[in-house]
C-alpha cells in the first residue's frame, strides 16, 4: 500500500516537473526555428533566380541587364555561359536544344534600377567575357555548407538542434542543398585538407568547391544580448574566398544565459563542445549535503544535455552536468510518510 502511494505520488511530482521543463524546451525550441526561418529567407534573397545578358564591357567591370527590378544585390554571384548550335535528333531532325559553354563567373558590385556591373571572379581556360554572353543564377538548388552552429556562448542551446533547425528552414525555400558538418569534413579529409576548422582558408573552400560543388559556407554563431539571443550566419563564397552577405536575427523568447563551454580553435569552426558523458564528469571530488539513496542519469529535460537526478528517500534533487562537476536545478519533493528507494 506504501508502495502504491510511493509511486503515486512520485510519478505526480515527476510528471508536474517535466511539464514545466517540457513547456520550456518547446518555447526554446520555437524561438530558434522561427530565427532560422528569417535567417533562411534573408539568405535565399542573396540568390535569386534570374537569368539575363551581358551588354557591355567598361574596362575590369563587365555590365549585365539586371538590376534592382530583378531584386539583384551587391555580391550576388552570376554564372557567364555562351549559347552553341542547336542540335537535332539525327533520325527525327527534331531540335533537342543547345549545348551550352561554360565562360566563368562574374560578381555584382553596383546595383542601378535597370542595370548592373560585376567583377570577372573565375574565367574558364580559353575563353573571355564577352558582349552578348548569357548569365544566370541557376534555378536549380544552390549547394551550401553548414559547420555546426556555434552556440558557446549561450547556455542551454544544443549545436545539433540549433544546426538542424537552420538546415530545415534552407531546405524549406526550395533554393538550396545543405551539406551537414559531417559531409564538409569528410570531403576536406579525402582532399587531404588538414585545416578542417578554418572554414575562411582559401584551401577549404577550393576543396568544397572541387569536391561539392559547393557555393557557398555558412558561418554561424549565437551571441549572447543584454535580453535576448541573437543568430548571426556569414555567408562566404568558395570561389573569391569573402563574404556574399550577412543574415542576422534574433531568437525571441530565448532565454539568455552565459555560456560556460570555450569555442574550439579555428576562426572558422562553429562547432560547440558537445555535452560530455558520464564518465568524463569530476563526480568523486563532489559531496552531497545529504546521505543518497539512489541515482540516475540522462537527458531528463528534452534540451540535449546530461542531467544528474539524486534521491535523499524522501526528495528527488536535479543536477545540471559537466565537466565541472554538478550544480542543482530543481528539487521534487516526495511524499513525507514513503521512503524513496530507487530511480529509473
Amino acid at each position: 500500500m506504501h508502495a502504491r502511494r510511493l509511486s503515486r505520488g512520485l510519478s505526480f511530482a515527476a510528471a508536474c516537473w517535466f511539464l514545466v521543463w517540457a513547456g520550456a524546451a518547446g518555447a526554446q525550441e520555437a524561438a530558434y526555428g522561427s530565427a532560422a526561418s528569417e535567417i533562411a529567407e534573408r539568405i535565399s534573397a542573396a540568390f535569386p533566380k534570374v537569368t539575363g545578358q551581358v551588354i557591355g564591357l567598361e574596362k575590369d567591370r563587365v555590365l549585365v541587364d539586371l538590376g534592382r527590378k530583378d531584386a539583384v544585390i551587391p555580391g550576388l554571384e552570376l554564372q557567364v555561359f555562351r549559347e552553341g548550335q542547336e542540335f537535332k535528333h539525327p533520325y527525327t531532325g527534331q531540335v533537342l536544344g543547345k549545348l551550352d559553354r561554360d565562360v566563368g563567373r562574374i560578381r555584382v558590385v553596383e546595383v542601378q534600377p535597370n542595370f548592373s556591373a560585376a567583377e570577372t571572379i573565375l574565367q574558364a581556360e580559353g575563353t573571355m567575357v564577352q558582349q552578348g554572353d548569357k548569365v544566370r543564377v541557376t534555378s536549380a538548388r544552390i549547394i551550401l555548407a553548414l559547420p555546426n552552429v556555434d552556440v558557446s556562448d549561450v547556455a542551454g542551446a544544443n549545436t545539433r538542434s540549433v544546426t538542424r533547425d537552420l538546415v530545415n528552414a534552407l531546405i524549406k525555400t526550395n533554393r538550396f542543398e545543405v551539406m551537414s558538418d559531417q559531409r564538409v569534413r569528410a570531403a576536406l579529409a579525402e582532399e587531404k585538407v588538414t585545416a578542417t576548422d578554418q572554414f575562411g582558408d582559401p584551401a577549404v573552400l577550393q576543396a568544397l568547391w572541387k569536391r561539392l560543388r559547393v557555393s557557398a559556407v555558412l558561418l554561424a554563431k549565437l551571441s549572447l544580448l543584454e535580453k535576448s539571443v541573437r543568430w548571426d550566419v556569414q555567408v562566404l563564397s568558395t570561389v573569391r574566398g569573402d563574404t556574399i552577405t550577412l543574415a542576422s536575427a534574433e531568437v525571441k523568447g530565448a532565454a539568455p544565459k552565459v555560456g560556460s563551454a570555450p569555442a574550439r580553435s579555428g576562426g572558422g569552426s562553429f562547432a560547440a563542445a558537445e555535452a560530455p558523458r558520464i564518465d568524463q564528469v569530476s563526480l568523486r571530488s563532489q559531496e552531497l549535503p545529504f546521505r543518497a539513496q539512489a541515482m540516475a542519469v540522462g537527458e531528463l529535460t528534452g534540451d540535449g544535455t546530461v542531467k544528474l537526478a539524486v534521491t535523499d528517500s524522501q526528495s528527488v534533487f536535479i543536477y545540471d552536468v559537466d565537466k565541472n562537476g554538478i550544480k542543482q536545478v530543481a528539487k521534487i519533493s516526495g511524499p513525507t510518510t514513503d521512503n524513496i528507494i530507487a530511480l529509473d
